[in-house]
C-alpha cells in the first residue's frame, strides 16, 4: 500500500486532534500497539477504513438516546506497520 504524502499529512492531523496511539493488553495476544480515531461521522470512519486499511467498531453499547453513535477507526499491528 502506498501513500500519497498528502494523505499522510492528513492522518497526522486527525489523529493529533481525534485520536491516540496506545498501547494495549489482552490475555490472548499480550502487548500490542493500537491507533484510533474517534468520530460521530460514520462517512468518515469508513473513508479512513477505505483508504488506511483497519477497522470501524460502532459504540452503540454505549448509545444514549438523544446522543450520537461514536465511531472508532482503528489499526493494528500488520494494517501499523504497512502505514508506517
Amino acid at each position: 500500500m502506498t501513500f500519497t504524502s498528502k494523505q499522510i499529512t492528513y492522518l497526522a492531523g486527525v489523529i493529533d486532534t481525534g485520536g491516540c496511539f496506545c498501547i494495549r493488553n489482552s490475555i490472548k495476544n499480550g502487548h500490542y500497539l493500537q491507533v484510533s480515531v474517534f468520530s460521530t461521522c460514520e462517512g468518515f470512519m469508513n473513508y479512513l477504513r477505505s483508504t488506511f486499511g483497519g477497522a470501524v467498531y460502532d459504540k452503540k453499547k454505549k448509545y444514549v438516546s438523544g446522543h450520537k453513535i461514536i465511531y472508532e477507526w482503528y489499526l493494528l499491528k500488520e494494517d501499523i506497520d504497512k502505514l508506517l
